[in-house]
């Protein structure tokens, strides 16, 4: 059995992102690609009868069934299991100056918590839990910031969540630049060669109650 993983969309574009588990990569198809790329054959005779009654069809798709981590709160789905550790933390700061990397999760830190909610064509909004602000790309410059105002017609709020193993490549709307944790120092920034390669460009997002917490892939 031949299994993906559907990450996310683009009703603009007409694309599909998705995670191929049989190497870890995620790719992008339109969605006329996706639909024709694979052939689900079902054989003939009684077989064959039973699963097209039952809407199987000769080209069905079929991927993983399950909720995506990031928008798993979104749907009010959570999780019961401990909370994992993580490197590194997203630090909202206070929603003053710079977000830098704390040491560690403190899941008791309201800095270290986020909402990640799905908007439109496959993007989303990082609001911390501290004040409610959301991540700001500040026009694509190094300066990120909180903005005090979420506003999903600011393309400055709007971020693409790229999976690449079990880490995640943050981007940003406004020129493609990827979050980058700048060797872990306090001076985050958008990289504008987004590298999957690169530890720097690569986040963990893990559940805390109704919560996320982005830390990054780097080791402290």
């Amino acid at each position: 059995m031949h299994w993906v993983v559907v990450n996310g969309f683009s009703a603009s574009e007409q694309k599909i992102y998705y995670t191929e588990t049989a190497d870890g990569k995620t790719y992008e198809y339109s969605y006329g690609e996706f639909q024709s790329n694979w052939d689900w054959r079902v054989g003939k005779g009684l077989a064959s009868e039973a699963l097209y009654k039952n809407g199987v069809e000769p080209k069905t798709m079929i991927w993983v069934d399950r909720v995506p981590p990031v928008v798993a709160q979104s749907q009010g789905t959570s999780s019961s299991r401990p909370v994992a550790s993580l490197n590194l933390a997203l630090d909202a700061n206070n929603g003053t100056g710079n977000l830098y990397l704390y040491p560690n999760l403190d899941s008791t830190n309201n800095n270290h918590l986020w909402t990640i909610t799905p908007l439109s064509d496959g993007y989303f909004m990082i609001i911390s839990k501290r004040n409610g602000y959301a991540l700001d790309a500040n026009g694509g410059t190094k300066n990120l910031y909180l903005h005090p105002s979420p506003d999903t017609r600011n393309p400055n709020h709007y971020w693409r969540l790229t999976q690449v193993g079990g880490f995640y490549m943050i981007t940003s709307r406004v020129n493609g630049y990827a979050l980058d944790a700048n060797g872990g120092t306090r001076n985050l920034y958008l990289h504008p060669n987004p590298d999957r390669g690169n530890s720097n460009h690569l986040w963990k997002i893990v559940d805390v109650g109704s919560y996320k917490a982005i830390g990054s892939a780097l080791k402290n």
